[in-house]
């Protein structure tokens, strides 16, 4: 179903973060013949010293990909001044309405836009939950949550990428749907591997227990020293940047069969997690690794290589094809039956399983949503 088949307006998403959930999944609404706007506010000081933004960029709409155009913003802060920040970002976005007509969906990604959910509204009105604001680093937890609870109330419905983001909103909004992350349709087609080592790997000592993305506080680093200290002779490969070295985290980065490499483009990391003996989620269990969806589940899941993880409440949505292991002794004990060959996962359930965990299915299952909405809200206006 294409927008211009159908008539439809644009689709246009309020983001800043830029997360990769948010582009693969938009993107793969434009492959669908939806025209894509990405507004992206960014705070004065973050685009100019930390994205080192020019205010060329900040004129008018480019275009990224075929059907897909995107416009920077520069506001003041939505944390430090929202009256002022909001009040910019309502002229930009009335102004891309005026450009390119009344969009068929206005997407809100941040709890800070709740004021703007019902002024700046197109035929239907989503928040779509990536991530658990509450719980981030310096901000008012119950500041979040009641902007949370009042862009639920503004909205159409509310599209979470995890079980315990549904379960928080269920109740708070008129519509919650489940929408998880998944992998490019390509990964999924072709997940053994082939030629020489990538380089981030090439010439470690074997076996391989790797993790991709970049490393994270919020690891279970002593559930990753015990490991590292049981298997002396394993190499645990993360593919990406160290965390900062402080508490747990220091002293696992010392460790002689830890490595970190440091930035890895997205393709490469595939290509190096097909070498892995083991894929591996070691994300610690708390509130907000609970609501997150491990991008990295979904593209192990590409491979044909055993995939281990805590017990994070995504993690179980994907059992059997994700060992869990529910506390460390269960973690450590997987984590040898696979190096051990003891555990051979189910390929061929593995990659049809796997048909419905693609971008493509996520764009599909958006525009049913989006067409239930749409529907909903002309019955409640015919009602009226």
């Amino acid at each position: 179903m294409s927008s211009e088949a159908a008539g439809k307006g644009p689709i246009l998403v309020v983001d800043a973060n830029d997360g990769p959930c948010v582009r693969s999944l938009f993107g793969a609404l434009a492959a669908r013949g939806w025209k894509v706007l990405f507004l992206r506010p960014y705070g004065l000081y973050y685009y100019r010293r930390v994205l080192k933004g020019t205010w060329s960029d900040l004129v008018g709409w480019r275009s990224i990909d075929a059907n897909i155009l995107e416009a920077h913003r520069a506001v003041p802060g939505l944390r430090t001044m929202p009256g002022l920040s909001l009040a910019l970002i309502r002229r930009t976005l009335a102004g891309a309405m005026a450009s390119f007509g009344c969009p068929s969906a206005v997407v809100y990604t941040l709890p800070f836009y709740a004021p703007l959910a019902d002024r700046i509204r197109g035929e239907a009105t989503l928040y779509f939950a990536y991530d658990a604001y509450r719980f981030y680093g310096g901000w008012n937890e119950q500041r979040i949550a009641a902007l949370e609870d009042d862009m639920a109330a503004r909205v159409d419905a509310v599209c979470t990428v995890s079980r315990q983001l549904e379960d928080d909103f269920t109740g708070r909004a008129r519509r919650v749907q489940y929408l998880p992350n998944a992998a490019p349709d390509a990964w999924a087609e072709r997940p053994t591997r082939g030629g020489v080592e990538p380089e981030p790997i090439r010439g470690l000592g074997r076996p391989i227990v790797g993790c991709v993305g970049a490393a994270q506080a919020r690891y279970d680093w002593e559930l990753i020293r015990k490991a590292a200290e049981d298997l002396p002779a394993c190499s645990f490969v993360f593919l990406g940047h160290p965390p900062e070295p402080s508490g747990e985290a220091r002293a696992v980065m010392g460790r002689r069969n830890i490595r970190f490499s440091g930035h890895v483009p997205h393709d490469t990391a595939l290509e190096c997690m097909r070498w892995f003996d083991v894929c591996w989620n070691p994300m610690a269990l708390d509130d907000f690794n609970h609501r997150r969806c491990p991008l990295r589940l979904y593209d192990y899941l590409c491979t044909d290589r055993p995939v281990l993880s805590t017990g994070i409440r995504e993690a179980l949505e994907l059992r059997p094809h994700v060992t869990v292991g529910t506390t460390a002794a269960d973690c450590l004990e997987a984590l040898k039956s696979m190096l051990d060959g003891r555990y051979t996962p189910d390929l061929e359930a593995r990659r049809a399983a796997m048909k419905g965990h693609t971008w493509s299915v996520r764009a599909a299952q958006l525009e049913q949503v989006l067409a239930d909405v749409k529907r909903g809200v002309k019955a409640g206006v015919a009602e009226r």
